[in-house]
């Protein structure tokens, strides 16, 4: 038999019940829960915009090593710092309104720095190129922004009955 222990669960409750109800319960408005998010949009906005800082960060630090390890930097952003952030976008709905800062970074320090031109040549067009797979003649780079409606519907739709 199983019996309930203080830590065991976390016990979420509207902000319109009183903090008297139950002294063992902690009012919340939101919480992170299986590496996603549930809460209010203000909790949403407050847990998730560090995130994108310091992917932001992470990006600027990345271009600085493109310059001279094109391939390292490349490698780091696609198999690692990338998959952190689309794994947000597959379970928090509506992630891309905050992911604009990204993918600024992207288009405006890593992209130049891996390719060794000026960040005004990266227009719309070369951006969409390089937004395609590898097997398509892109760099698998895509638009965080563009993407996250995609990988949050076809994550509910991957796990639908």
């Amino acid at each position: 038999m199983w019996w309930p222990f203080p830590g065991d669960s976390d016990e979420s409750a509207t902000s319109t019940l009183p903090t008297t109800a139950c002294p063992a319960w902690q009012v919340t408005q939101g919480k992170r829960y299986v590496g996603g998010f549930i809460g209010s949009e203000d909790a949403l906005s407050e847990w998730i915009e560090p995130k994108v800082e310091d992917w932001t960060f992470a990006i600027e630090r990345l271009a600085n090593a493109a310059v001279r390890y094109p391939q390292t930097a490349y490698t780091g952003l696609t198999r690692s710092l990338q998959c952190e952030w689309q794994y947000i976008c597959r379970v928090v709905e509506g992630a891309e309104r905050y992911l604009e800062p990204l993918e600024k970074a992207i288009r405006e320090e890593f992209l130049p720095a891996l390719l060794g031109v000026d960040k005004a040549e990266i227009d719309d067009d070369l951006r969409n190129l390089i937004a395609h797979s590898v097997k398509n003649g892109g760099l698998a780079i895509p638009n965080p922004v563009e993407a996250a409606p995609l990988l949050y519907k076809s994550s509910v739709e991957a796990s639908s009955v």
